[in-house]
């Protein structure tokens, strides 16, 4: 088994966060477009999360912006709370 150099993990490293990094925010270009008309809205990214600020009235778009997220075959999971400390993961 051969050994990864420092340099060479650092570079598979960059080029998968960059990626990563990439689609998260052409999803998050898309979920704002879906927000336009509504109250609801992306209040930060945090590395691959797209944490949005959604009104109640805006619940309908929770498998929407599921299903933006996941498109290629990527997994979201969809956590919700009155705060960023007392998220709870949603079955959806």
């Amino acid at each position: 088994k051969r050994k990864i150099k420092v340099e060479e993990r650092k570079a598979l490293n960059y080029l998968i966060q960059s990626a990563t990094s990439d689609r998260v925010l052409s999803r998050a270009v898309e979920i704002d477009e879906l927000l336009r008309n509504t109250k609801s809205f992306i209040s930060h990214i945090v590395h691959d999360e797209i944490v949005v600020d959604l009104c109640d009235e805006d619940r309908g778009l929770l498998l929407y912006i599921k299903e933006i997220f996941e498109k290629d075959n990527y997994k979201a999971n969809i956590s919700a709370g009155k705060n960023y400390f007392d998220f709870e993961e949603l079955k959806i």
